[in-house]
């Protein structure tokens, strides 16, 4: 199993942040390889979504079931997808004036072989872009 590691430090409020990730449905308008989302469900405690990722010309649909603990955590795990495992975490802390730290640490483990080959540098990439995304987000529409 892979694990991964990112955080960003920004200067917005962790309510804003948490509010840009737990959008999963605007997703495909700017974060790089998601070309579809979809909330099949959705309560005051989480929601389950289903992404449809683009990996080198292949479409891959991810289904998790997110929990969150408002405006400090977002947990995903995995309930289908092209993965054996799939458990990620946000985290989103406080600095005062200074904003907020961001942290998204993924744990994650491709099935079989070929996938394994082929997610297992696109993990890396695709945790940078993610949180990279989210800044960029952040900076487009709060800064």
């Amino acid at each position: 199993m892979q694990t991964i590691e990112r955080h960003a430090i920004l200067p917005y409020p962790r309510e804003q942040m948490f509010h840009l990730v737990e959008d999963f449905a605007r997703y495909p308008a700017f974060v790089p390889g998601c070309v579809g989302a979809e909330v099949l469900s959705q309560d005051e405690d989480g929601l389950r979504a289903r992404l449809e990722l683009a990996v080198f010309g292949k479409r891959y649909q991810v289904v998790t079931h997110n929990h969150w603990q408002r405006p400090e955590r977002i947990e995903l795990e995995l309930e289908e997808g092209p993965f054996r495992c799939l458990h990620g975490r946000w985290h989103f802390h406080e600095l005062g004036a200074a904003g907020c730290r961001v942290d998204l640490a993924l744990d994650c483990e491709p099935k079989g072989f070929l996938l394994s080959r082929l997610f297992g540098n696109f993990s890396a990439r695709a945790a940078d872009r993610a949180v990279d995304a989210m800044c960029n987000e952040a900076h487009r529409q709060y800064g």
